[in-house]
């Protein structure tokens, strides 16, 4: 009958094989196991979070410079806004069009043309705002008025304003033809120009407009002509004039130093012919006759109609600068001369828009500053840069 191991020797022998202790030696494995897993694990969200980062932060910061600021709003016409990136679009459009005049003027060696186009660009920033501000205004009223534009007009204006210069006629010498004569060589034929279609494809890709963008560029032209010549025809042959006389200097402080020469006794014609920046009435003393409502700017009306008496007032801002006025006669409902009417018909229309910006009935908000046009014309160089490089990856 074989001997039963002793107590002794099967404890060594547990001690020294894994499997003879499972509840020890085992537990303690696995525990080991899965710190391991939870560290993999870790590692791994870790690793995940770290990616996800670096590409959040660019995406994030490309988001906030660009996606975000490009719907950040620089003007308002009652309910319709002006974006940051409709802005870019028209900067980008009317700077290729003063450039390209720029370097017509300088090739023809008009360099004076060439320097005012400079100049043009340097308010351009601005200025596409004003006009903007005005157009809206444009579209949302003039239907209110009866005036429209179809688009077989629009597609029509589009045609007219691409159609290609037409070639002098050829002129061929008069009398008769003498037969012993060297044969006049044939000129050669004028290459026939290019589809509508593909030079309104080379207009786009100049301008850097869509399609929709640019028709409604031209629909807004059309309205404002119909709308111009709406304003012209209802322009009255009478109106109210005041017989004034005037001095007109640049800076405020000028025209009170005038102002107080006058009521000292100064006189009207030794001060006007020294100081006064109007041409029409320097040489007359200050004499401006009779002066029509809407002929001038709505701040000289606002300046002049207000005067009481006879009193010499002053100074008044203008948009010419800052008069001192008095009134001799008036006002008068009189007929308008041939001048004042045409005058008269040419500001009514800028006349109009500045009622419409100041009566009340519609919101008009200016909201570029100096940050956004920055920022704005950073954008611009930088795409320009980028296409510069690839061009020249073309090229090589």
């Amino acid at each position: 009958m074989p001997t039963k191991p002793q107590p002794r020797i099967l404890d060594s022998l547990r001690r020294l094989l894994p499997f003879g202790q499972p509840g020890r030696r085992g537990s303690r494995l696995a525990a080991r196991w899965e710190r391991e897993r939870r560290l993999q694990r870790l590692a791994i969200v870790l690793g995940g979070v770290a990616v996800l980062l670096v590409v959040a932060i660019p995406l994030f910061g490309y988001y906030r410079e660009v996606i975000a600021r490009g719907q950040e709003e620089i003007a308002r016409v009652n309910d319709v806004g002006f974006k940051m990136d409709d802005y870019i679009r028209q900067l980008r459009y009317r700077q290729r069009q003063i450039d390209a005049q720029a370097d017509f003027f300088q090739q023809m060696g008009g360099q004076q043309f060439a320097q005012q186009a400079a100049s043009q660009r340097s308010v351009l920033p601005t200025q596409i705002v004003f006009d903007w501000v005005d157009d809206e205004l444009v579209r949302q009223l003039a239907p209110k008025l009866g005036i429209t534009v179809t688009p077989e007009e629009v597609d029509a204006q589009l045609r007219k304003d691409l159609e290609p210069p037409a070639s002098p006629p050829e002129e061929r010498p008069a009398g008769p033809v003498d037969p012993l004569a060297t044969p006049t060589p044939e000129p050669t034929p004028t290459p026939a120009p290019a589809p509508f279609e593909e030079r309104y494809r080379n207009l786009l890709q100049f301008t850097g407009l869509s399609d929709q963008e640019y028709r409604e560029m031209v629909r807004t032209r059309l309205l404002r002509t119909k709308l111009e010549e709406k304003l012209k025809a209802e322009v009255p042959t009478m109106g109210e004039q005041i017989r004034l006389r005037g001095i007109l200097t640049s800076q405020e402080a000028e025209a009170r130093e005038v102002l107080q020469q006058l009521r000292d006794g100064g006189s009207w014609v030794d001060l006007a012919r020294e100081k006064s920046l109007d041409s029409v009435s320097r040489e007359n003393g200050g004499e401006l006759g009779w002066v029509a409502r809407g002929v001038k700017d709505a701040d000289f009306d606002k300046a002049a109609f207000s005067l009481s008496g006879n009193g010499i007032e002053g100074p008044f801002s203008t948009r010419a600068g800052y008069w001192v006025l008095q009134r001799l006669d008036g006002p008068q409902v009189r007929p308008l001369d041939a001048d004042q009417l045409e005058a008269v018909k040419n500001n009514a229309f800028s006349r109009w828009l500045e009622d419409q910006k100041k009566n009340g009935q519609n919101v008009v908000e200016y909201r570029i500053t100096s940050d956004r046009q920055l920022w704005a014309q950073d954008r611009i160089d930088k795409e320009k840069q980028q296409q510069q490089r690839r061009q020249q990856a073309q090229a090589r």
